[in-house]
């Protein structure tokens, strides 16, 4: 709920805004969820790490920027993880694997990525450089 011009609270635009807990449309089996500004990400079935809203910014890891995803849609490659998280009011996420190594895509402005670069975006998820 909250916030939803970009499909990111219902998997699609209309309302605006989502005041009360919402089923999205293929969330099965959700163990964790986390949210962005315009996007949110979600551990379905198998562990595996699925979006949904705006991808302006590779933020659905999609391996390009549009269009949005109005319905769940699975990072590519697939991803399997045991945690998840959304950068808060931005536009990039981060998901742990079983073997305890961070991945991460989406707007990469600052490094907030993780992986030495700085700038652009990173459409596909990416090994964070520790």
């Amino acid at each position: 709920w909250g916030r939803n011009g970009s499909g990111q609270s219902s998997g699609s635009t209309s309302p605006s805004s989502i005041v009360q807990p919402t089923l999205v449309g293929g969330a099965i089996n959700v163990t964790a969820v986390g949210t962005g500004k315009d996007h949110t990400c979600y551990l379905g079935s198998l562990s595996r790490v699925w979006c949904l809203g705006d991808n302006s910014r590779g933020q659905l890891g999609q391996g390009g920027t549009f269009p949005p995803g109005m319905m769940p849609v699975q990072v590519q490659p697939p991803l399997n993880a045991t945690q998840l998280s959304v950068g808060a009011a931005a536009d990039h996420t981060c998901a742990v694997d079983p073997g305890g190594r961070a991945w991460c895509w989406g707007y990469d402005m600052f490094g907030q990525i993780g992986d030495g670069m700085l700038g652009g975006t990173e459409n596909n998820p990416r090994p964070v450089s520790f």
